[in-house]
C-alpha cells in the first residue's frame, strides 16, 4: 500500500455527481454510497455515462489509481456552486438544456455533504474558490475545473492528476499536459481495472520447476 503521502489527484466534474444524483434519484449520503455502488462493481464493456459515473467515484472511494496511488478526491467552490445551481433547476428547463434535476434546495445540499464527505474520506482538497486556468480554448465552466484540478496538485504536493467528466467537448479541447489528463469515467475505471490486474500477476509467486 503506497504510503499516506503518495496520491493520485482526481476532480470530478460537475456531471459526475449530476449522474450520481439521476441513478439515485433521492438524497443520499456516503453510508449508503457502497449499497448504491455494488451492483455495478462487474466490469462492463459498454459505456454509460451514469453507471460510469457511479463506478468511478466508488473506485476513487475503495481502490488504487492506474500509478498504484491511493486517490485523493478533490474539489473546488465553483463544482460545488455548479452541482447545486443545477440540481435545483427544473428537469425540462430549456435555458439548461434539459440539465437540471428538479430538486429541492435541501435535497440539493445533500449532495453538497456527499462530495465534501468523499473529499474529507479520502484525504483530498476543498479548494474553496479557484480562478480558471485553460480559456480559451475552453470555456469558463470547464476552465474553473482544470484551474481546480491544477491547484489540488498544488496543495497535496502531487506531481499529477486527473480531471473525470462525461463532457466530450472538455476532453477534445482541453490542453494536452503532462500535469493534468482529462478523461471520460469508462476509461478511468479501465484503466485502473487494467493496472489491478496488472500488479495481481505481479504479486503472483513464479512457477517452479518440477525436480527432475
Amino acid at each position: 500500500m503506497p504510503d499516506e503521502g503518495d496520491a493520485c489527484v482526481v476532480v470530478p466534474d460537475v456531471n459526475i455527481f449530476l449522474n450520481i444524483a439521476r441513478h439515485v434519484g433521492r438524497p443520499w449520503d456516503i453510508g449508503e454510497f457502497g449499497e448504491v455502488a455494488a451492483p455495478l462493481r462487474k466490469p462492463s464493456t459498454q459505456k454509460s455515462g451514469i453507471f460510469d459515473s457511479v463506478r468511478c467515484i466508488d473506485w476513487c472511494m475503495t481502490k488504487l489509481s492506474p500509478h498504484s496511488l491511493r486517490i485523493a478526491i478533490s474539489t473546488a467552490d465553483h463544482i460545488l456552486n455548479t452541482v447545486f445551481y443545477k440540481a435545483t433547476q427544473p428537469l425540462h428547463s430549456v435555458e439548461h438544456n434539459g440539465q437540471g434535476l428538479g430538486w429541492s434546495k435541501a435535497d440539493a445540499e445533500k449532495i453538497i455533504d456527499f462530495i465534501q464527505d468523499i473529499v474529507k474520506f479520502t484525504s483530498g482538497a476543498n479548494l474553496g474558490f479557484v480562478p480558471p486556468r485553460g480559456n480559451p480554448p475552453l470555456d469558463h465552466e470547464d476552465g474553473s475545473v482544470l484551474g481546480a484540478a491544477r491547484a489540488a496538485i498544488q496543495a497535496t504536493s502531487v506531481a499529477n492528476g486527473y480531471i473525470v467528466t462525461c463532457d466530450n467537448d472538455f476532453i477534445s479541447a482541453a490542453p494536452k499536459s503532462l500535469d493534468v489528463s482529462v478523461v471520460d469515467p469508462f476509461q478511468w475505471v479501465h484503466e485502473c481495472r487494467k493496472a489491478e490486474r496488472i500488479r495481481l500477476i505481479q504479486s503472483m509467486p513464479a512457477p517452479t520447476t518440477p525436480a527432475t
